[in-house]
C-alpha cells in the first residue's frame, strides 16, 4: 500500500519536472512512508524524489523505530537523523548538497 503512494508521487514529480517534495506533515508522511511521527517541537521530514530513494529525515531519539517501518515496509528510504543539539537545517542542508546539489524545482506539502 506505501509503495503505491510512494510511486504515484514519484509519477506526479516526474509529470510536473519537479525535482524533489518535500512532506512534513506527520499524516502524510505516514500516507506515504507507512512511518508515524508527531514530532511536536522537533522537524521530521519526507523526501521524495522522481527517480531515486526517498529520504526520511526525523529526530535522532527516533531513528531506530524509522528504519525498523521502512525495513519492514521492503522499501529503499535512506534515513537521516540529527541529535537535539545539532541544527537540523544544517544537516538537513549538509546531507542533501552532498547527495544532489541541482535541486531547483520543489513541491512543498505541509499542514
Amino acid at each position: 500500500m506505501f509503495m503505491s503512494k510512494l510511486k504515484k508521487t514519484q509519477e506526479f514529480l516526474q509529470e510536473q519536472y519537479l525535482d524533489v517534495a518535500l512532506i512534513m506533515d506527520p499524516a502524510a508522511i505516514r500516507l506515504i512512508s507507512g512511518y508515524s511521527t508527531e514530532p511536536h517541537e522537533r522537524i521530521a521530514a519526507l523526501f521524495v524524489f522522481p527517480s531515486s530513494d526517498p529520504i526520511l529525515f526525523v529526530p535522532s531519539l527516533e531513528e531506530k523505530m524509522a528504519r525498523e517501518v521502512v525495513e519492514t515496509e521492503n522499501s529503499h528510504y535512506t534515513v537521516i537523523s540529527y541529535a537535539d543539539q545539532e541544527d537540523p537545517w544544517q544537516v538537513l542542508s549538509d546531507y542533501l548538497k552532498a547527495i544532489n546539489n541541482s535541486l531547483k524545482r520543489w513541491e512543498i506539502e505541509k499542514n
